[in-house]
């Protein structure tokens, strides 16, 4: 019986594990864009109008809501990996809700084809083919949807 309840638990940590995004290396497009101090816009509805800014320096990632203004978050990038994508960013805490998860800050290349639809007020679906890149905040867990921007070059 102890034998079973052992078994079962580290099967269940193993699939656990699996599910959580793992840190490592930067490699190909991203550690480029990282080492390059790359500078993107995310866009969400019109490649007019950049929703996001992102910028590279020195191994830290900014982001800012507005392209011109300052950083709203800014952290030292690190890898994290899903099945479906590769991506640098970093966690961030937010210091009015120490309770709360942390909230993420990505830049994103899918490794296979992704299909993403969220249920916000102005529905987002975006489909991403392996190569894509792509910027991602997710929210603190259990607090609202990942929002997804397509990546651009700032100009």
């Amino acid at each position: 019986m102890l034998r079973s309840i052992i078994i079962i638990l580290v099967a269940t940590l193993a699939l656990v594990a699996g599910c959580k995004p793992r840190a490592a290396s930067p490699t190909g497009r991203l550690a480029d864009m990282l080492q390059s101090n790359a500078k993107l816009v995310g866009y969400l509805y019109s490649a007019d109008q950049p929703s996001v800014a992102v910028d590279f320096q020195d191994g830290m990632l900014r982001w800012r809501t507005d392209p011109h203004g300052r950083a709203i978050a800014e952290g030292r990038a690190q890898v994290f990996t899903w099945p479906d994508r590769a991506c640098i960013g970093f966690d961030q805490k937010n210091a009015s809700a120490p309770a709360r998860p942390p909230e993420r800050y990505l830049f994103c290349e899918a490794t296979e084809r992704i299909e993403h639809r969220n249920h916000l007020p102005r529905s987002q679906d975006f489909s991403f083919d392996r190569g894509d890149v792509f910027l991602e905040y997710q929210p603190p867990e259990g607090t609202g949807y990942p929002q997804i921007y397509y990546a651009g070059e700032q100009k």
